[in-house]
């Protein structure tokens, strides 16, 4: 059996796509199975710069498909016909690649009427799927694992192991790993968090965590391996369990791995300026905080699990340990009053000199599957540009650091 394992274009450019490396090892012992980076491959064949290939935009992802077929006819059709000498075409969809991913099936199925199509991937729980075509909702291991062992099952929904322990090791042998700075890493699957806006929480039905040991020694073996310094984990947080956290941080001392990594992390008035310490020595050069406002109003109503001043005592703790960190805001929630908007650039300014960067400004946008999404919010457009605008004005004249290219960039323009 020959299963090919595909993401498609548009999609991220800072590390390969680690979910289907999980998958790729768990069944290639009893089946022929490769990734294809597509993503990466038209990435090169257009030549655009990574702002254009990652930037939200309508029209270039719904004509991505019909231009790269024109323009690049012989590679395509090289592309086509190696695609239908599969058994199995697995695609791994988000909401960019969707469109992409959907004709390029649609052009197997037109010359091979043998190669079956499996869909999976975050943005299934999104879409209405009326084909008969194979959906995997959540991970992807156990399905494809029967469908391996000749499983006739068309749907397979949130099938979960237990031990992620019991995975085989990540090699990402399939990637061109020196396209990418990154290499990405998963310690836990799932978030302890509920935050109403977010609907990533719920891509898993529990969560579960690698063991540190587990973590160090797979990137004990990368290095030896890639000799790659930088890892990224791409999980929700790496902070669910304090003592999981320092036990990994002295693992990786220990061991005298020469690593840099990042990672998201949630508030937590429990954690001290000296495990914050301990994530440096181990390699920490960057967190991600999803702070989002300076109300403690909002902050209660997103589900975010702190307050404003145990916000500004985490930093100010992260600052002791000289630790990089940057923070996100949400502008618009829809409980945000001209009151909640205020208090969050008082936030902001009052800190500025704690927060050494803001990661990310949104816009909120109300996802499909998040908590808030039940409620029907009412968004008022004009309102949001205007809170954006003028937040954004406010950054720039309190000299605050900030990345413009992730100013509003999870909206469609």
């Amino acid at each position: 059996m020959k299963i090919a394992l595909v993401i498609g274009p548009p999609f991220w450019l800072k590390t390969p796509h680690i979910g289907l490396e999980y998958i790729k090892n768990y069944i290639k012992d009893r089946a022929s199975v490769e990734i294809l980076d597509l993503n990466l491959y038209f990435y090169r064949l257009w030549g655009l710069n990574q702002k254009e290939w990652l930037s939200l935009n309508k029209e270039f992802e719904n004509n991505l498909f019909e231009r790269t077929k024109e323009r690049f006819k012989e590679e395509f059709l090289n592309l086509v016909k190696r695609l239908t000498t599969y058994d199995y075409l697995g695609f791994s969809l988000f909401r960019r690649n969707l469109n992409f991913s959907l004709k390029l099936a649609e052009e197997v199925k037109k010359s091979s009427k043998n190669t079956q199509i499996i869909w999976g991937g975050p943005q299934i729980r999104e879409e209405e799927f009326t084909t008969d075509d194979i959906i995997v909702e959540g991970e992807g291991e156990l399905p494809l694992s029967e469908i391996v062992n000749g499983s006739s099952n068309r749907r397979f929904s949130y099938q979960e192991i237990e031990d992620l322990d019991s995975l085989k090791f990540s090699t990402f042998e399939d990637y061109d790993l020196s396209s990418y700075k990154w290499v990405p890493l998963l310690s836990n699957r799932g978030c302890i968090k509920r935050c109403k806006f977010c609907s990533e929480w719920n891509l898993y039905q529990k969560f579960r965590q690698h063991s540190p040991r587990y973590t160090a020694e797979l990137i004990e073996s990368l290095i030896k391996r890639y000799n790659l310094p930088y890892f990224s984990f791409q999980n929700s947080l790496i902070n669910a369990n304090l003592v999981w956290l320092e036990k990994f941080c002295k693992l990786i001392i220990s061991k005298k791995l020469k690593i840099n990594w990042e990672a998201q992390i949630i508030i937590r008035k429990d954690m001290e300026v000296g495990l914050f310490r301990l994530m440096k020595e181990a390699g920490c050069i960057n967190l991600f905080i999803g702070l989002e406002s300076g109300s403690d109003k909002l902050l209660e109503d997103m589900g975010k699990g702190f307050t404003v001043s145990e916000a500004q005592e985490f930093f100010t703790k992260l600052k002791k340990a000289e630790l990089m960190f940057e923070v996100s805001i949400i502008v618009g929630y829809p409980q945000e009053s001209e009151e909640d908007f205020k208090k969050t650039l008082e936030f902001l300014k009052k800190n500025k000199k704690i927060i050494p960067k803001i990661a990310q400004i949104s816009s909120f946008t109300p996802y499909k599957n998040s908590l808030i999404y039940k409620e029907n919010p009412k968004i008022e457009p004009s309102l949001v540009n205007r809170r954006l605008k003028k937040l954004v004005k406010f950054i720039e004249r309190e000299k605050i650091p900030h990345k413009k290219v992730f100013i509003d960039n999870l909206r469609y323009k």
